[in-house]
């Protein structure tokens, strides 16, 4: 049975895990059904369904590492600790860890100009820098891969949301070094992969 990361107590406050009592009455607020706290030291504290249930908690948990990342992102806007990642470049394969790009909005289920729907998407000055995807049963298939060419995207789990410091389990980022810089020709970039002047993110070589 998946575990649930959030419940409501008795006054219909919501309450995380780590901070909740035994003792107390504790329902999910998703299904309304009610959860029993469970902690020991060979797992997280969370929440589980008492009875047989329907409820999926893994989209509960998905939602919930989604909203607090999120929020760890714009509290670093605010002036809180920044988020880092650890990433590897995609062209050069040096592995090095870095702040998220300069960005000034954070949206969940931001649309793209492809028709994709990232968990979240960094922007600055309303142009997207950064997708994040979290990942739970399945990883992001080749289609939405492709339709992410056209900017930095990571993925991850989805404890990595609350870690000092993410480390993806897949990405498609480059290093300062190499990444696309400006052409003095109409095109104004260069293909993420090879280097070569192209119109779009990706030449037709490594499309």
């Amino acid at each position: 049975m998946a575990a649930v990361p959030s419940a409501l107590d008795e006054s219909g406050n919501r309450v995380i895990a780590a901070m909740a009592s035994r003792g107390r009455r504790y329902r999910c607020d998703q299904c309304g059904e009610p959860v029993t706290l469970k902690r020991s030291s060979r797992q997280r504290p969370h929440f589980a369904h008492t009875a047989n249930t329907a409820c999926n908690g893994e989209s509960r948990l998905h939602a919930f590492a989604k909203l607090h990342l999120a929020t760890r992102l714009r509290d670093a806007l605010a002036g809180n600790s920044p988020v880092t990642i650890l990433s590897t470049c995609g062209r050069c394969g040096v592995c090095r860890q870095r702040s998220v790009p300069e960005y000034d909005q954070v949206e969940p289920e931001w649309k793209l100009t492809c028709g994709v729907r990232p968990d979240i998407v960094v922007l600055a000055a309303q142009r997207p820098v950064l997708a994040i995807e979290i990942r739970f049963s399945h990883a992001l298939d080749t289609h939405k891969i492709a339709l992410l060419a056209q900017l930095p995207w990571i993925e991850l789990v989805p404890d990595q949301a609350a870690a000092a410091t993410i480390v993806p389990i897949r990405m498609r980022w480059h290093c300062t070094e190499c990444a696309p810089r400006p052409l003095d020709d109409a095109t104004g970039r260069t293909c993420w992969s090879c280097g070569a002047p192209c119109a779009s993110e990706l030449c037709a070589q490594c499309e």
